[in-house]
């Protein structure tokens, strides 16, 4: 193997390179053989012809001829001769740029290094009647006289590099061999070496369309190729016609942002080599998602028409006009970061947002993954929750989020939700969150009002198995029928909501309804006493529904602590001013109502009503330490602490510590 050593650094240009001479092979004068000649060099169908006149051993056409390749295609490489017969062809691309190399792999035939073809070679064998192409074909006798180079797959890495075609016989020094081989040298034998400029590209860049304004702004073309003719109003012409001006670049349908790359009809992405997307430099990926074209056929839609160009093979070089083809493009936002505590996944617009609403939605629940809201976030039009489970008693089918989603104290504005596919269909900002955790954020401009929605909350619509709630505040309104919370719509079995503000009023026209959450109950199958936690939390909405309405929590099988309600409660039955109904289980302590309580019976001024079931396991019950200081509006029945106490027997229920100053 010889290798040509670079003395100076040696600048690569995207056009116009200037090569350093470390280049240069060992003969570069003029021709002393002229019976042997090379007419012409190509790549693909582009060619390269030798000047005439005065010849010489080496041709350097870097700032001459550049030949341009897509990253990963298949090209096919050609060597003319003008003069003469009895030589090969060799090609080399100087893919690490720091000069060339050349070997034969162990198998006696494969190019290695920088050499990547070869028309006949004997791997260095005392005798020249036989041996191999670059693809292993063997070859002897008169076939031997040949130039005829295998196809080679172009550089998967976008760049500029050399190319050198060297015409010499049955010998791959890159740099012309000046000892004696076969009967001759490099120059005894009339080799020749051309060099030119190899520019490796995506098959597409983008581009200002330019023209006309109704077009999207961000148009595609082929990278150094012509262009799709479009007439003035932006109509693709019937033919295939290029005409080769920017301006008149392909456009995609839609309006396509940040987040779109090619796939093919069946979902799979358009791959030129590596990396695997289609980029512009400032890193924007597109995407056609579904093509009505059929089979594994990419399709792009011409603007205000229905037909589509299609490729005609493998990569996408050649495009026909395609009648009665349908895109739809599709977002797929490229988060910036890692997803890790310490390099979360950023989300700093509404449609990242979105973007990962409809990753989770989509069947990816991220669990373990951290996000971080960098910049305060305004929702337009209605909103579809992250995590678009739908309830079955205490689990769900559907999708959750399983992730880290921290606000980092920014506010999200204008959370509008005005219809449901399902009435057990989670409802919220985040639809299920299983495990994960959501803190840190403010909503501003809640208007939640989906009057046949069994879990709606604000923040979270359902969670469980562990999941959080931490330092959330909602202000607006959220109106549902069942399961109806501020921050959360049910808690089920465990979890934790924190630190939790609600200014909301919240509206149910059934009931289990409360300033934080609507339920937080059930248990877990192995009855290890494991219940739900909230805990710190303060409510200043309205809270308003028929039965099982609390200040904090409507219906509760949960530890409830250290929380505070200052909105005024109004219900019919089971009414308190921290919890509506307690069901046999759980902590109620260092709790303080300060709002007015009303409805009909089972009033109290912390919980309006504490009952058993059959369907649960009992637990001994703490109701310690809380204070009363609203007033108590019951027609019927109410009491300062409890409003009733039907046990039956079955628990024992210790109550010490508790004041009422009403």
């Amino acid at each position: 193997m010889r290798k040509l050593t670079l003395l100076i650094t040696t600048l690569f240009l995207s056009v116009g390179m200037a090569w350093a001479q470390d280049y240069q092979p060992n003969a570069t004068g003029a021709k002393t053989r002229t019976n042997r000649l090379v007419g012409s060099i190509s790549v693909g169908s582009d060619s390269y012809s030798l000047p005439t006149g005065t010849r010489y051993s080496y041709t350097d056409a870097t700032d001459e001829k550049t030949f341009t390749v897509w990253a990963g295609e298949t090209i096919s490489l050609g060597m003319t001769q003008s003069a003469g017969t009895w030589m090969n062809a060799f090609v080399y691309i100087d893919q690490d740029k720091n000069g060339f190399t050349a070997g034969i792999g162990t198998d006696g035939y494969t190019p290695t290094g920088d050499l990547v073809s070869y028309s006949f070679y004997n791997n260095g064998a005392s005798s020249d009647d036989s041996g191999y192409n670059s693809v292993g074909d063997p070859i002897s006798g008169g076939n031997r006289s040949t130039l005829s180079l295998p196809n080679i797959v172009a550089p998967t890495t976008p760049g500029t590099y050399r190319i050198r075609f060297k015409y010499d016989w049955c010998n791959i020094d890159p740099a012309g061999e000046q000892e004696t081989y076969f009967g001759n040298t490099f120059t005894g034998h009339g080799g020749e070496i051309i060099d030119a400029t190899l520019i490796v590209d995506y098959p597409f860049e983008f581009v200002e369309s330019g023209k006309p304004t109704k077009w999207y702004h961000v148009a595609l073309h082929p990278v150094n190729k012509n262009y799709i003719s479009v007439n003035a109003s932006g109509q693709a012409t019937a033919t295939t016609s290029l005409d080769g001006t920017k301006n008149s670049a392909w456009g995609f349908v839609g309006n396509p942002i940040d987040g779109f790359k090619l796939v093919n009809a069946a979902g799979k992405e358009l791959v030129f080599g590596s990396p695997a997307t289609v980029a512009d430099e400032n890193g924007t990926v597109f995407k056609v998602v579904k093509s009505t074209h059929g089979g594994s056929g990419f399709a792009l839609q011409a603007p205000n028409s229905n037909q589509c160009l299609n490729p005609q093979s493998g990569l996408v070089k050649s495009w026909t006009l395609d009648q009665g083809c349908t895109v739809l493009l599709e977002e797929a936002v490229v988060f910036d970061g890692e997803g890790t505590a310490a390099s979360p996944y950023l989300i700093d617009s509404a449609d990242k947002l979105a973007a990962l609403r409809d990753k989770v939605n989509g069947g990816e629940a991220y669990e373990g993954v951290y996000f971080k809201l960098t910049s305060g976030i305004t929702l337009s039009g209605e909103w579809t929750a992250i995590g678009n489970g739908t309830r079955s008693s205490k689990t769900y089918s559907g999708n959750a989020f399983k992730g880290i989603f921290d606000g980092d104290d920014n506010t999200i504005s204008g959370l509008t939700i005005a219809s449901t596919s399902d009435k057990n269909a989670a409802v919220g900002l985040f639809g299920v969150v299983d495990g994960g955790t959501v803190k840190n954020l403010t909503l501003n401009d809640v208007n939640i009002n989906v009057a046949n929605s069994n879990l709606a909350g604000a923040a979270i619509g359902m969670m469980l198995n562990g999941a959080t709630a931490d330092n959330i505040t909602v202000n607006g309104a959220v109106t549902g029928n069942d399961g109806v919370g501020g921050i959360v719509g049910r808690l089920i079995i465990d979890g934790t909501i924190a630190n939790c503000i609600n200014n909301a009023s919240v509206t149910s026209s059934y009931g289990g309804i409360g300033g934080i959450v609507g339920k937080a109950y059930y248990e877990d199958g192995a009855n290890t006493g494991t219940f739900a936690s909230i805990e710190n939390c303060t409510n200043n909405g309205t809270v308003t529904a028929p039965m099982y309405v609390g200040g904090i929590v409507g219906l509760a099988r949960a530890n409830v602590t250290d929380c505070v309600n200052n909105g005024e409660v109004a219900g019919g039955t089971q009414t308190g001013g921290i919890v509506g109904q307690l069901m046999a289980a759980g902590t109620v302590s260092g709790n303080e109502n300060k709002a007015k309580i009303a409805g009909r019976n089972h009033l109290g001024g912390i919980i309006g009503d504490y009952s058993q079931s059959s369907d649960y396991t009992y637990y001994n019950v703490s109701i310690a330490n809380n204070t009363n200081r609203g007033e108590l509006a019951a027609t019927e029945q109410c009491a300062a602490i409890m409003g009733c106490n039907n046990i039956d027997g079955f628990t024992a229920m210790t109550a010490t510590g508790n004041q009422s100053y009403y």
